[in-house]
């Protein structure tokens, strides 16, 4: 697989991340620190769980 890539079987760019609710910076990830609080990665604005999803 080269970088051009996505991973989904397309060969096509990868999807953009999706923006934070919040602030609008690019979300990479969704960190559980404890089991009612959910947080984005990279900005740190609290968000539901299933963001990403």
């Amino acid at each position: 697989m080269t970088g051009a890539e996505s991973g989904d079987g397309t060969g096509g760019p990868p999807p953009e991340p999706e923006p934070c609710p919040h602030c609008g910076a690019p979300v990479t990830a969704v960190i559980q620190l404890i089991p009612s609080a959910y947080h984005a990665y990279p900005c740190g604005c609290a968000v539901r769980g299933n963001l990403l999803e």
